[in-house]
């Protein structure tokens, strides 16, 4: 009844689009560097196979078993994070403090009152980290993601779901000269008799970290509300709804 995600794609391509954002990005490095460096000097993880041009380096081959997948992009999120936390301390003036690092999945399934089955699945997005000369950017994917939430109208058209708050949470991001950028709010009220519900969340302990005095970022939150009782949800959680 849960969406699943499974993919052929080898786990290390996450990583290697984690390293080329954070060892590319234009703001730390510049035409100059990168038309001098050797050919693999800052992309030699692209590939099981090395060059074999370089002097020392020993050409071999690896077979890489397939790795677990569901999620596999938050560990991308979080070694880009930590590779700009390195970048940080030998380039201060231009890197900004850490972004949400992930983002928020949430899977809504289940049978309408004809037996037709649903499956609606959405990311919600954090924000970006404030920057060394002005402010993060409020609700935006992670800095080494590309997509977008559904659009309410669409959503509400087609899955038993309505959508009764969305906007930005007030303060949610670090204090300091350039503050990060605001979380965001989004309600759902499940409007079948029964579904399940399941929730792949991040940042409930550990905070988007500030830099050069910067406080740290808000933490993420999930709450179940039924009647008049509101229960906060772990990070990760399976459940029914209804």
């Amino acid at each position: 009844m849960l969406c699943a995600t499974s993919t052929s794609e080898p786990f290390w391509t996450v990583t290697r689009d984690a390293l080329d954002f954070a060892l590319l990005d234009r703001s730390l490095v510049t035409a100059q560097s990168q038309a001098g460096a050797c050919a693999t000097g800052y992309s030699r993880h692209r590939s099981p196979e090395p060059c074999g041009g370089c002097p020392g380096h020993r050409r071999r081959r690896r077979s890489y078993p397939p790795a677990a997948v569901a999620a596999r992009g938050l560990t991308g999120f979080r070694i880009a994070n930590a590779l700009f936390g390195a970048l940080a301390q030998v380039a201060p003036e231009r890197v900004p403090a850490c972004e949400s690092g992930g983002d928020t999945g949430i899977t809504i399934g289940g049978y309408d009152d004809q037996r037709r089955p649903f499956v609606f699945l959405e990311f919600l997005h954090g924000s970006w980290g404030g920057r060394p000369d002005r402010d993060g950017i409020d609700a935006c994917s992670s800095v080494v993601a590309n997509f977008s939430n559904n659009p309410i109208e669409q959503l509400e058209a087609e899955y038993p779901l309505r959508i009764e708050q969305y906007g930005f949470v007030p303060d949610s991001g670090g204090a300091g000269k350039y503050r990060g950028g605001l979380a965001m709010i989004r309600d759902y009220r499940f409007l079948e008799r029964e579904g399940a519900l399941q929730l792949r969340t991040d940042r409930h302990r550990f905070q988007p970290w500030g830099l050069a005095g910067g406080k740290p970022g808000g933490p993420s939150s999930n709450f179940l509300m039924s009647g008049e009782q509101t229960r906060q949800l772990a990070s990760k959680e399976r459940r029914r709804a209804r």
